[in-house]
């Protein structure tokens, strides 16, 4: 069984939203996080299979090295819904051989000045 990975920076809905598909469609679904508490992680049972603690889940190499450990080899895809871990992740999904769109890509739209100045370069 592939495993989908789950990267959350902060508690919010759509992992609850997201994880549903991921199971239905036949991956593991593990969540990494940072460090939460005993009651935080009891309401992740039953949406998750698994909940991983990570300190900063904004480094990509820490991300990258924690999925190695627990992927067992079967990475999906690694995955965010949080605005502020966006680029991070996509970048250790780069790491890991599995990203989709260019980490960079994220990084500039997080920043409307260098978007502004990248769409007037192009003529936009």
């Amino acid at each position: 069984m592939s495993t989908a990975v789950l990267v959350r920076e902060a508690r919010g809905h759509w992992v609850g939203e997201v994880a549903p598909s991921m199971r239905a469609a036949g991956h593991r679904v593990v969540l990494l996080a940072p460090p939460m508490d005993a009651a935080e992680r009891a309401a992740l049972e039953g949406v998750v299979d698994d909940v991983v603690a990570l300190d900063d889940v904004h480094d990509p190499e820490a991300v990258a090295a924690k999925v190695r450990e627990i992927d067992g080899g079967a990475l999906a895809g690694l995955f965010t819904g949080s605005d502020g871990a966006i680029a991070s992740t996509a970048h250790a999904a780069e790491l890991l051989g599995v990203a989709r769109c260019p980490a960079s890509v994220f990084a500039l739209c997080a920043n409307k000045f260098a978007v502004r100045e990248a769409l007037a370069a192009a003529g936009l």
